[in-house]
């Protein structure tokens, strides 16, 4: 089997499933492509637990946290100060990180964890288990460009990027949006940078979301709309907006196959609204989640969808036409993402404001029904090879 391979994985996750699916995207790539590696996942997602993992991937979940704003969290569960949780999620993590010595410690997003939870670690890291190397993995886009240069600066970012981490995994690509210029990254950081691509999920993935034990209803021919709004906290509006759709269309859609997903953290009262509204209409799936979500999406012809990361990076890779209706709120990601795809002729972005049954009705039936020729060529543009290159710099900085 060969040497051991130790890695520990941080992802926050306090608002939606984005860091953990993708930090479990790459666990799961990594757990099978180099057998004898070891994982552990330190997470804050309450439902960490639902998921599927590989024999070779474990988690430790610490105290969740919800975020107000960009710079405010709160307890998740527990009538405790935000100090006090930090500092219960700190020690979590460096009590692992000290028993386990992991060779790699990959980093999801925020480099200096939540309020700076990790400086304990990656002192300790630094200090007493020099050889492992840390690696900050971030997605294309950020925020905007002013909002991450403040907030680095502030928080000096670049100072920890220098000193603690060996290398930095953008899930991306530079030609679609450069994170290297957008950002003004020092010179000498930008150095440690690599551009991965986008992460390409295998449909045959065996975690959570992604097992694929079971198909969708047979589709026998008719056309199919997923309709996802990532974790769901805030993904009401734009699903209200669809059944409009679907309750003033007299039938037009009736012989569409419609998957909609509320997503887990949807408040309880509006996931009812939707599932009685689903029992007066024909071929309407709803769910919170489901376990075959991947092959979901490999079967849709069309996708309407909020922006996140990981739905996106879904689009592109299974060649998907989407509608995409961005989140404008705590982050202008989404809507930055969003708007780049759509100058490139890949999606199709609606803002929620401007958003109308109508006005849904005209691009999903252009989109189902019209024969106005794509550009093949659209989506062979984008490089979607983020988990190989991923595989390359483990395996390259563990020297297997």
């Amino acid at each position: 089997m060969g040497k051991r391979l130790n890695i520990l994985m941080y992802s926050h996750d306090s608002f939606g499933l984005g860091h953990s699916s993708r930090t479990l995207a790459i666990a799961s790539t990594i757990a099978a492509k180099i057998p004898q590696s070891r994982i552990i996942i330190a997470t804050g997602l309450s439902i960490f637990g639902k998921f599927k993992l590989p024999d070779n991937v474990e988690y430790v979940r610490f105290p969740g946290i919800r975020k107000i704003s960009n710079k405010n969290y709160v307890s998740e569960k527990l009538d405790l100060k935000f100090n006090q949780i930090k500092k219960i999620r700190s020690q979590i993590l460096k009590a692992v990180a000290r028993t386990f010595k992991p060779n790699l410690f990959i980093v999801d997003k925020t480099p200096l964890g939540i309020k700076g939870e990790l400086n304990s670690t990656l002192k300790y890291f630094h200090k007493h288990h020099p050889r492992t190397r840390i690696i900050l993995g971030v997605r294309d886009i950020l925020d905007s460009p002013q909002t991450v240069k403040q907030e680095w600066e502030e928080s000096g970012v670049f100072d920890y990027l220098r000193r603690y981490y060996h290398e930095i995994w953008i899930y991306g690509d530079p030609e679609i949006y450069n994170f290297v210029e957008e950002y003004h990254i020092p010179s000498d950081i930008r150095e440690k940078m690599i551009f991965t691509g986008y992460l390409k999920k295998p449909v045959n993935f065996r975690r959570g979301m992604l097992s694929t034990s079971r198909k969708p209803a047979a589709l026998n021919g008719s056309p199919m709309v997923l309709v996802t709004v990532g974790g769901g906290e805030d993904g009401y509006p734009v699903l209200d907006q669809y059944f409009k759709l679907l309750e003033l269309s007299n039938g037009k859609y009736r012989h569409v196959i419609h998957y909609i997903y509320t997503g887990p953290f949807m408040p309880s009262h509006q996931k009812k609204d939707l599932k009685e509204r689903a029992r007066k209409l024909p071929n309407v799936h709803i769910r919170t989640f489901s376990r075959h979500f991947l092959r979901t999406i490999n079967q849709a012809d069309l996708v309407v969808s909020m922006g996140g990361y990981n739905t996106t990076a879904e689009i592109l890779c299974y060649q998907k036409d989407a509608i995409i209706i961005p989140r404008v709120y705590p982050r202008q990601e989404q809507l930055i993402r969003a708007k780049i795809f759509e100058q490139k002729g890949i999606v199709k972005m609606l803002k929620l404001e401007e958003m109308s049954p109508e006005i849904l009705d005209k691009h999903i039936s252009e989109m189902l029904f019209g024969t106005n020729g794509k550009d093949p060529l659209r989506f062979a543009r984008v490089a979607t090879n983020g988990l190989e290159t991923i595989i390359e710099r483990v395996r390259a900085l563990a020297n297997l």
